[in-house]
């Protein structure tokens, strides 16, 4: 990657499940059929992923950071994980 004419080299690696599309999933799980609070105003359509189909909707309210933090932790078991890896980057 280049920044301001700097080339710099990133280290990437995701374990199955964790990546941003299962986490995404995993969020809008939560929410099911209702509004979620991590969906911007307006929004209102339909996400894809490992054969399923999630609502993908934004709360009356707007969106919420707060709300949309709990959430996702609660969705993501981040206080529950316990990495049992040996190359663990998270956990």
């Amino acid at each position: 990657m280049y920044l301001k004419g700097r080339k710099y080299f990133l280290y990437v690696h995701s374990y199955l499940h964790y990546g941003l599309l299962a986490a995404r999933a995993e969020i809008l799980k939560v929410s099911e059929d209702s509004s979620n609070p991590c969906i911007v105003t307006g929004f209102d359509g339909t996400y894809k992923y490992g054969g399923k189909e999630f609502k993908a909707a934004a709360s009356p309210s707007g969106a919420s950071l707060d709300e949309c933090r709990r959430v996702a932790v609660n969705a993501l078991k981040v206080n529950d994980s316990l990495c049992t890896h040996m190359k663990c980057t998270f956990g």
